[in-house]
């Protein structure tokens, strides 16, 4: 599967270039200006898989692997142990917002660190980045409120997001087009081996006097094992590469601050952000407002982010330094694309952020296990990525995969409202899983080879970044969307459906999945909180099936690409 790539982008008669790759590192690549400041990252990168050997990428491959496996345990770890940290201080019920805020400001980080990639180089935006990540673990580990706890899983979210996103970068800057999918179904195998060591770990840290905080602990003792011989390969391919010299710094603090902020594009990430949180927090919030949908903060917050979300492209259109190129915003690959991932973004996390919680209370599962049924989708999904990844090599072509899965998957999320009852087997609720697993890996994987399938070597990164921000704007509108429901429907229904006797600990039972699975199975109490959790996951997958029937016709509307014919980067590659 490695391959040496010809230096000549017209090496090959028939090959349809989708870039125009730089001949090499000449002196105008390395001044100082915007052009070549853009294309900097880019070159070193080049220059470095123009240089280095087939044990050199294999090296880096056995890295990325691990950079990804550090990222699936900090990402099980999250989601098996997050709704009993919460619960430690009576704030179940936040976890959606919690992760909402996150998603916002993981995605909208994408845009920066796109440019952080092309100005300054891969190495040093997943150096930085896994330090921000690291310091988001140290917060949660040592937090004493749930202020802390969020800081921590926003630092975390942020920092760890980013610094996959540099790696999904780095292997496309090492792999070719047609062997893309295979490329990303490598590096993301450790899903395989966290679905069942992840919640194996959390539930041996909850059984030991509930210290999760030893979990995250670890995780941060490992940031800097995995994240250093990754980051000394690179800057080692780098430095033989080429010696570029230092960048010329031009005018005083505040002029160079100025510059960093237009060619960061600050005002539009502002822009973005705020619209963002403003228009989908009330979502969240509005439940437990005094006059819910009439408060005047939340109609306000409602009306103000709409504007700014509205105002954001045409901020994007006439800004100095603007985060992707107009043409790029508007293409219809692209674009599509990117509404795709994010229509399966909301499908996926409107109905699974409260999954876990529903396994444990329904059917008395412990954390492990019911993380193992949560974890099929890693475990055959990624052997079955594989696989996938294969057929696009052989094929040359990934829309023909993106028709079947979609409705596949849309189909089996509509059989799970059906399996929402009580007296549902949870083997049902297994079987809907695996095939689940099998549609949403092939779909990830089809979006992720298409938004790429149509750019320039040196519109890469942002082309990545777009698909991850509309990935975490989806899984924010999707967190939204859980957490109205949520906060809209389970404390109705426990106030109808608890026994008399009862109904004076309903908040404190909203409010903690701990004092839910303090009550025994079978009794009064207990299916009364089944019912209502049935009530509330039924109506999640109703609008997780709507959302995945839109999605279906923005697939219809992908363009064919044979991708076996684009020549996108250079040198030893997979």
């Amino acid at each position: 599967m490695i391959s040496r790539q010809p230096d000549s982008p017209f090496a090959e008669k028939h090959v349809h270039t989708a870039t125009q790759p730089s001949t090499g590192l000449s002196e105008q690549n390395l001044d100082d200006s915007p052009l070549a400041r853009a294309q900097r990252g880019v070159d070193r990168v080049e220059a470095t898989t123009l240089g280095w050997n087939r044990i050199s990428l294999i090296i880096t491959y056995i890295l990325l692997w691990g950079m990804y496996l550090l990222f699936a345990f900090e990402r099980s770890f999250n989601r098996n142990l997050g709704p009993y940290i919460t619960s430690d201080f009576n704030q179940h019920s936040l976890l959606p917002t919690v992760d909402l805020v996150a998603s916002i400001l993981g995605g909208v980080a994408y845009l920066p660190m796109a440019k952080v990639l092309n100005i300054y180089g891969r190495p040093e935006g997943l150096v930085v980045m896994s330090l921000v990540g690291a310091i988001g673990l140290i917060l949660t580990a040592a937090c004493t409120n749930i202020q802390t706890y969020c800081a921590g899983v926003v630092f975390t979210t942020v920092g760890f997001y980013t610094a996959i996103y540099a790696v999904d970068v780095i292997t496309a800057d090492t792999s070719m087009l047609k062997s893309r999918a295979l490329a990303y179904a490598f590096t993301s195998t450790p899903y395989i081996i966290t679905a069942f060591g992840g919640p194996a770990a959390s539930q041996s840290l909850l059984k030991h006097d509930r210290n999760w905080r030893w979990g995250f602990g670890a995780l941060v003792i490992s940031v800097p094992v995995v994240v250093a011989p990754l980051a000394f390969t690179m800057f080692r391919g780098e430095g033989k590469a080429i010696k570029s010299p230092p960048a010329t710094k031009t005018g005083g603090i505040l002029k160079r601050a100025s510059r960093l902020l237009i060619e960061f594009d600050a005002a539009g990430i502002f822009v973005l952000a705020a619209g963002e949180a403003l228009f989908l927090l009330p979502f969240n919030l509005a439940g437990s407002a005094a006059d819910k949908w009439a408060s005047p903060h939340i109609v306000a917050m409602l009306i103000l982010g709409f504007l700014l979300l509205v105002l954001f492209p045409f901020v994007e259109r006439w800004a100095p330094a603007p985060f992707a190129p107009w043409k790029m915003l508007t293409s219809g690959t692209v674009l599509i694309i990117c509404i795709i991932n994010a229509l399966f973004a909301i499908a996926e996390d409107t109905w699974s952020s409260y999954f876990t919680s529903y396994l444990q209370v329904v059917y008395g599962l412990s954390v492990s296990h019911a993380g193992y049924i949560n974890g099929i989708s890693s475990v055959v999904g990624g052997i079955w990525q594989l696989i996938i990844g294969l057929l696009i090599r052989w094929s040359g072509r990934f829309r023909w995969l993106l028709l079947t899965a979609t409705p596949i998957y849309a189909l089996f999320v509509g059989l799970l409202i059906y399996f929402r009852t009580p007296s549902t087997r949870v083997g049902l609720i297994i079987m809907c899983q695996f095939f689940l697993s099998f549609a949403s890996k092939v779909i990830l994987l089809c979006v992720q080879v298409g938004v790429v399938s149509t750019v320039q070597h040196s519109e890469i990164a942002t082309a990545i970044a777009l698909l991850g921000l509309s990935g975490s704007i989806g899984f924010a509108i999707g967190d939204s969307i859980s957490g109205a429901i949520w906060t809209n429907t389970l404390p109705q229904e426990l106030a109808r459906l608890l026994p008399e006797t009862a109904k004076a600990q309903a908040a404190a039972i909203y409010g903690s999945l701990t004092v839910q699975l303090s009550y025994p199975l079978n009794s009064p109490v207990r299916n009364a909180i089944i019912q209502a959790y049935a009530i509330a996951q039924t109506r999640m997958l109703i609008a997780s099936v709507v959302v995945s029937g839109v999605m279906l016709f923005f697939v219809l509307l992908v363009k064919d690409v044979k991708i076996s014919d684009v020549q996108q980067v250079r040198g030893t590659l997979l």
